[in-house]
């Protein structure tokens, strides 16, 4: 068996995902230590795990160009501190880890590994990255065989339109030194990393994706735009788990199961029974989309026939929807895996965490995704693709119809067939530990 160092990213979801993993690899005999860089949402996770010393962060949004240039030359200072550098790969000597998997957006720890000669792959939350015929880049809202925009011309067009925004975002960026591709440029430099050779600015992912470093991706190959994968990329399923016991989150949740319960036995008692609708928007959004909430409220206030549970994330205050009908609850933060069993319909936004959550428990699904998160848009039209549920648009969708959305998602029995594979599919990778045999190839791969 092997040591293995897992860096997770500093959101909830990921953090949600590499403890999952930590935790399979576990139980494959592995021994797994997980690092997580600094973060508001690490601190708040409450999770038991090493604390790495190395971060990157963006340039502040709206900064005045004198004071994004001071905080653009201090962040790079911070960044290139070869003490810092040096603590961080003395965390990782004392684990003396066989491999790293380092989550694939942290690059300053992606870059110092390597360079610190140890072996390394990246640890992937999204679906494929890579150009491959047929495949919109990941971030738009394109469904292939859906319209002009998901032919095989249109999707061509997409990505030619992407590629030209990204060179003239990367001219802009090198042209004035700033933003965060200047930032790794400086920490890639001082530690001889050549990301001309070894990265790729023109796939899926920015603000950049590594060309040789082989991938572990905590999706479904299943529930991915149909493609050939990389032969060096491993789908090892959802790290999906109803065991959040060592999040802090968790205490806060924990207490809302038995009134979930409570409101879901009501609802099947109730004659006729009522179908129970579970609504919830992630906790990571930095954005205010509390007008959005009072739309969905609105949609299902004429509609006693329908028990729903607001769960909401512990962004938004209950008291801030105003007077709630009495078939309406709003729960500051809901246990959603819990929620979800006992759910008929979820409306949620397009966070992968969420929908496989929801695949988990076959609930069919109306996506809202923010346009502002990177990864929503895709994985709502993997949802579309799939048979697995329909996807409003967050920005002109009217309360009615919101709710003629979440109608037609309850009418339509046509979608448990999709949904029950997609479970089959989720089951089979955990049970068949897809997660520990992906490791196994890298080893083996390592001592060859």
């Amino acid at each position: 068996m092997a040591e293995i160092a897992i860096i997770a990213g500093p959101i909830r979801s990921k953090l949600i995902i590499s403890n999952e993993l930590a935790a399979r690899l576990r139980a494959a005999g592995h021994g797994v230590s997980l690092i997580a860089p600094p973060g508001d949402a690490v601190d708040a996770a409450g999770l038991d795990c090493l604390r790495s010393p190395l971060r990157l962060e963006l340039p502040p949004a709206g900064a005045s160009a004198a004071k994004d240039r001071a905080s653009r030359v201090a962040r790079c200072a911070a960044a290139v501190d070869a003490a810092r550098v040096d603590e961080f790969r003395d965390l990782l000597g004392g684990l003396a880890p066989d491999l790293v998997l380092v989550d694939i957006e942290e690059h300053a720890h992606v870059i110092a590994a390597v360079t610190g000669g140890l072996r390394v792959a990246l640890l992937n939350i999204f679906f494929n990255l890579w150009k491959q015929p047929g495949v919109p880049p990941v971030h738009l809202p394109i469904t292939p065989g859906v319209g002009l925009a998901g032919s095989r011309s249109g999707i061509e067009l997409a990505w030619a339109r992407y590629r030209l925004w990204r060179w003239r975002a990367l001219r802009r960026a090198r042209r004035h030194g700033a933003g965060y591709e200047a930032q790794l440029e400086a920490f890639a430099a001082r530690l001889g990393f050549p990301l001309g050779r070894e990265v790729d600015y023109f796939q899926g992912l920015l603000p950049f994706i590594y060309r040789h470093l082989p991938m572990v991706n905590t999706n479904l190959l299943e529930f991915d735009l149909p493609h050939a994968p990389r032969p060096d990329c491993y789908y090892v399923g959802p790290m999906t788990s109803s065991d959040r016991a060592g999040f802090a989150f968790a205490q806060s949740e924990r207490h809302a199961a038995a009134t979930i319960d409570r409101i879901a036995a009501e609802a099947r008692q109730a004659s006729p029974p009522r179908k129970v609708i579970y609504c919830a928007f992630g906790a990571y959004f930095w954005g205010d989309d509390h007008e959005f909430w009072q739309r969905v409220v609105r949609a299902v206030t004429p509609h006693p026939e329908w028990t729903v549970i607001l769960g909401l994330g512990g962004r938004v205050d209950p008291a801030t929807l105003g007077a709630l009908p009495g078939h309406v609850h709003a729960l500051a933060w809901a246990p959603q895996m819990h929620a979800l069993s006992r759910a008929d319909c979820a409306v949620v936004h397009g966070g992968m965490t969420s929908v496989y959550e929801c695949l988990q428990h076959e609930v069919p699904i109306l996506s809202y995704p923010y346009r502002e998160i990177f990864d929503q848009a895709g994985t709502a039209a993997r949802v579309r693709y799939h048979g697995l549920g329909l996807v409003g648009d967050r920005r002109r969708d009217t309360p009615e119809v919101i709710a003629a959305r979440i109608g037609q998602v309850l009418a339509n029995d046509a979608r448990r067939p999709a949904l029950a594979a997609m479970r089959r599919h989720i089951d089979r990778a955990r049970d068949e530990a897809h997660a520990a045999r992906a490791i196994a190839a890298l080893l083996g791969e390592a001592r060859d």
